[in-house]
């Protein structure tokens, strides 16, 4: 039920938004990290813009406190009224630091990822080798052609325009092709949290929405954490 949580969303007048629109159309394809992320409300206007021109259905957004990340995986879910904290999930960016490719045209094969996953998994790096060494035209690489490694903070922030504990697959800086965790088509139903573009906002969508529109690659690559390793 959407309604009941309208009261407690992060909103933005029409007014601001459009500026804010306007700034990052200004700012362009910006390398500087601390220029993409220097105005949270700037991001978040532009994450709401680009969910818009993509004429997503389901997305909700939700400001949560700016101590959101100092407080236990529990309390976070009642914050956000998640069904389990099983429906929280976070995106990361993931470098092939051995790829045959220098960039990410390739889905099967591309140099970065967004991993998408859930707080209670634990992604591995092993089983992303192998899932990906099956995939079509990956077939005839060898091992030594993959290892998969969480990138810097800078790096994550250049290539997506989010800071740390504000990654979303929306609104992008760089055209990332998204690998999801397979665990997320049945734990997630009907609906995933994702990072909303700021630390202090969310977003939530559906998650068979978010299959449709993104296409990620959906793939056995993390194992679950027990429940004391949570964060």
């Amino acid at each position: 039920d959407t309604g009941k949580f309208q009261s407690s969303f992060h909103s933005m007048s029409a007014e601001t938004a459009e500026v804010a629109s306007e700034k990052v159309k200004e700012s362009g394809e910006q390398s500087n990290s601390t220029d993409a992320v220097s105005d949270p409300a700037e991001v978040v206007a532009k994450v709401k813009a680009a969910a818009e021109k993509m004429q997503l259905k389901t997305t909700i957004f939700k400001q949560v406190p700016q101590d959101f990340y100092d407080h236990p995986l529990e309390w976070r879910r009642e914050q956000l009224e998640a069904e389990t904290v099983h429906h929280i999930c976070k995106s990361m960016i993931v470098h092939n630091t051995k790829c045959v490719n220098k960039d990410c045209a390739v889905k099967n094969n591309s140099k970065y990822y967004m991993v998408v996953l859930q707080y209670t998994q634990k992604m591995d790096s092993e089983k992303m080798l192998k899932c990906m060494r099956t995939l079509e035209g990956n077939e005839s690489l060898g091992k030594g052609k993959f290892n998969y490694r969480l990138t810097s903070a800078e790096t994550s922030a250049e290539l997506s325009g989010f800071e740390h504990n504000a990654v979303t697959p929306i609104g992008m800086k760089q055209d990332i092709p998204i690998v999801m965790a397979s665990n997320i088509v049945e734990d997630c139903k009907p609906y995933m949290w994702l990072g909303g573009g700021a630390v202090d906002v969310k977003m939530r969508i559906d998650t068979k929405e978010f299959i449709e529109r993104f296409d990620p690659l959906i793939l056995d690559i993390t194992n679950p954490l027990p429940p004391e390793q949570y964060q």
